[in-house]
């Protein structure tokens, strides 16, 4: 991210010394990424009725120094660490997100993004993935399996993070996927299916009918630290991260 700053501050320099003055475009290019973005926001697509713009500006450069960017459908910070208080997990919007790459593969301006919770922190990240290589995505698979119990809590978690992601669409937003639903009229390439992914899919875009299987142990802790206490895999990602990495901040 500095070599791409140092590029960016090298090109303003530039255009200001060819012009004698400050170039408008040496500006745009010298302010934060978080503050182009939000400026940005103000030409978006008038069809998507939801804007970064509106997240609090402190908020919005916490995530970037976190990320290196700022998501253009960040909503909130929804959890954060107990001793350094940064941001553990965020809340997203479920239109236009993802990382530019991803956009740019889109099929149209309003990419879907069905990760209504998303992990932030890079510690916390690592540590996730550690687990991950060590096997547990099966051994909590196996547990999970072991009491039909078990399996109504994560069932429930799915139907309440699909209910989440659907609900947090503005009225207008909502109004306009359903409208591509019915095939009553085309929404930025969003396909009928892609609706359906937004407003029926579960944890890290599991598809119906949920079962007794887990996809990926960052969405589960990230919907757990974001309010989903009942989220059975997410309780059991967060007594392993605290039995095996005993320092670290969550």
């Amino acid at each position: 991210m500095s070599r791409v700053r140092t590029i960016v501050f090298f090109v303003a320099a530039i255009l200001s010394a060819a012009f004698g003055h400050r170039h408008p475009v040496a500006t745009f290019l010298s302010r934060p990424v978080s503050t182009r973005i939000i400026s940005r926001c103000k030409n978006r697509d008038p069809r998507l009725a939801y804007s970064v713009a509106g997240v609090d500006a402190d908020v919005v450069a916490e995530v970037e120094r976190q990320l290196g960017y700022v998501p253009p459908n960040l909503v909130a910070v929804t959890s954060r660490t107990v001793r350094r208080n940064s941001p553990v997990a965020l809340r997203t919007y479920p239109l236009n997100g993802g990382t530019i790459r991803r956009r740019s593969r889109s099929q149209g301006k309003l990419t879907p993004f069905p990760t209504l919770y998303w992990l932030s922190d890079p510690n916390i990240c690592r540590a996730v993935a550690d687990l991950e290589r060590r096997g547990n995505v099966a051994l909590l698979e196996k547990r999970l399996r072991l009491d039909p119990a078990y399996v109504k809590l994560h069932l429930a978690a799915h139907e309440d993070y699909a209910r989440e992601r659907w609900e947090s669409l503005t009225v207008d937003d909502r109004a306009m996927l359903e409208d591509a639903l019915t095939g009553k009229g085309e929404v930025g390439g969003i396909t009928a299916g892609m609706v359906e992914m937004i407003r029926s899919s579960g944890i890290a875009g599991r598809s119906r009918p949920f079962g007794p299987s887990i996809k990926c142990l960052h969405c589960h802790y990230a919907h757990y630290r974001s309010g989903g206490e009942d989220n059975i895999v997410g309780r059991w990602i967060d007594e392993l991260l605290r039995e095996e990495f005993p320092d670290l901040d969550l």
